[in-house]
């Protein structure tokens, strides 16, 4: 049968503790993403929770974030056309349903004609 997948992407941030964010060396993105499966068999909100936080508290400790970096700097060195670097690019943070930030949405109704998904 069908599994159903629901995938998020968050940011993570790569700056060290501490730093002035405002410091021309630390200033701008200083990000890497982490990716976490949603558990669509759990239905207590509680376990959902601790679910995803340990996957994200995993996802911090590893060397993926990092290696993550990298990856897109390398990429971004390579000598090909940007249509074949986006590719690349999109195959690395591809197939997520959805994005978890902590910036917040918009505060007016948002329609995707004609759906209201809000």
């Amino acid at each position: 049968s069908l599994q159903q997948k629901v995938r998020a992407m968050f940011a993570i941030n790569m700056r060290p503790g501490g730093v002035n964010i405002l410091d021309e060396k630390y200033f701008g993105n200083r990000i890497s993403e982490g990716k976490i499966r949603f558990p669509m068999q759990l239905q207590d909100p509680k376990q959902i929770y601790l679910n995803r936080k340990k996957q994200i508290d995993f996802i911090k400790l590893s060397p993926a974030p990092i290696i993550g970096v990298k990856l897109i700097q390398f990429i971004n060195g390579l000598s090909i056309s940007g249509e074949k670097q986006n590719e690349m690019l999109l195959d690395m943070v591809g197939k997520t349903t959805a994005a978890i930030t902590n910036v917040p949405g918009p505060r007016d109704e948002v329609r995707f004609h004609p759906y209201r998904p809000c």
